[in-house]
């Protein structure tokens, strides 16, 4: 009987590998990739199995195991965690299939299952017992890939970095699909802040369009205003204060709606959101181009700064944390940000001072501005159509570049800097 019962697994081996061989195209990566939130009373996890391995471990003639209520039940039983105390609950919140591109393969369609675990006790969060079989039971060549997506008190967070927890697949010695051990360290509220704090920074190093809103506002920061148009150079004193005032009233302004946002206290759609700010760009490269609220600079700049702290709130947001936690976050992420922004503006406005001085700053003030306003009406047409552009593409493979290009500014300035001071001598 276990001579028979070998045979009948090598042949389904081969019959699968034999089925996969005319299917590999239909999907980049074979295998199910899990991925664990850890949250302050719970787990929250993240399934995403490739549709023709779920096609493999169903009957697919029967449409009825693809309805929701089916496959939610099909996920109840085929997870499982236990610790040593404690039997959890999970609770399935999800479940959708989607269509997803990859350059290599095309399209491919894959079902992204959302679930909680839920311990008695909270001190069973760091160390449980896992056991994940969807898909596997049946089609034994098939892995499941555990990721920690993310752990607030030791620095995880999905959009900087994961930890990879292991792998679960199906044991060709034993006939037994291992269940996955877990064991997290303890961690501490310092982690999560320190964790935020680089989470703020890496968004406004990343955020372009935030830095093209406070950089137009900016460029023309130390320039006089004559018969409405801008005149000359303003000097040191004047123009460094005005952008101490801008940069003050935008941090105010994000700031306030960041905390507010955060704690869910009112929200706007996201591509609302990200409209609104592709627009105050608009407006603000008008201001650059021609003063159309000069010495008003402070009221646009909380104004907008309001609806900025709105999209930055949604990062916070989704980590889903409780309220001490979620208040260290927005202090953290927003000591992030103002932290980049410092440094941008610091690296930034020493070049502009030299070039606000010469005669050439009005042309390339106005070519820079001409550049950033054609940046957000591509934004905006991607954000108000959900869909890609080449004005939007470009940019991303721009901002690649974006070291270079202060270096360009900083050597452009040095030269015409000097080309006129020899001219006056």
């Amino acid at each position: 009987m276990a001579l028979l019962v070998r045979k009948l697994r090598l042949y389904r081996v081969l019959m699968l590998l034999v089925f996969m061989g005319l299917k590999t195209q239909a999907h980049p990566m074979p295998n199910s990739v899990v991925r664990l939130f850890v949250l302050d009373n719970a787990i929250k996890g993240e399934a995403h199995i490739p549709y023709y391995e779920l096609e493999n471990a169903l009957d697919t003639s029967s449409t009825s195991l693809l309805r929701p209520s089916m496959l939610r039940n099909y996920f109840l039983k085929h997870i499982q965690v236990t610790s040593k105390h404690d039997n959890w609950k999970i609770q399935i919140d999800s479940i959708a299939f989607k269509e997803n591109i990859s350059s290599a393969v095309g399209s491919y369609k894959e079902l992204k299952v959302s679930f909680y675990l839920l311990p008695k006790s909270p001190k069973s969060l760091r160390n449980f017992t896992f056991s994940y079989d969807a898909v596997v039971h049946q089609v034994i060549t098939h892995s499941v890939l555990v990721y920690l997506a993310q752990d607030w008190k030791n620095g995880i967070n999905y959009e900087t970095n994961t930890k990879p927890l292991g792998t679960i697949s199906y044991n060709t010695v034993n006939g037994k699909i291992q269940p996955l051990q877990i064991h997290l360290d303890e961690g501490s509220s310092w982690n999560g802040f320190v964790s935020m704090v680089q989470l703020g920074m890496r968004h406004i190093q990343e955020g372009t369009d935030h830095l093209l809103f406070i950089l137009t506002l900016l460029f023309p920061a130390y320039l006089m205003v004559d018969e409405k148009r801008w005149g000359a150079y303003v000097g040191f004193k004047s123009g460094s204060l005005k952008i101490l005032k801008i940069v003050t009233a935008f941090t105010l302004g994000h700031t306030l709606t960041l905390l507010l946002g955060s704690f869910n206290f009112f929200e706007l759609p996201i591509q609302l959101i990200e409209s609104i700010i592709a627009t105050s760009i608009l407006i603000s490269v008008i201001h650059c181009l021609r003063p159309i609220f000069y010495s008003k600079e402070m009221i646009i700049a909380i104004s907008f700064g309001l609806i900025h702290g709105l999209a930055f709130s949604q990062t916070i947001q989704n980590l889903d944390l409780g309220s001490l936690n979620l208040a260290i976050s927005v202090l953290g992420f927003n000591l992030g940000i103002e932290i980049m922004q410092l440094v941008m503006i610091i690296i930034v406005i020493p070049w502009i001072i030299l070039l606000s001085s010469t005669n050439y700053f009005k042309p390339i003030k106005n070519g820079f501005a001409v550049l950033v306003g054609v940046a957000a009406l591509g934004w905006l047409v991607q954000r108000v159509t959900n869909s890609d552009n080449i004005v939007s593409t470009s940019i991303e493979r721009i901002v690649g570049y974006s070291s270079w290009l202060f270096v360009a500014l900083a050597v452009t300035s040095l030269l015409l800097f000097v080309v006129q001071y020899c001219k006056s001598k």
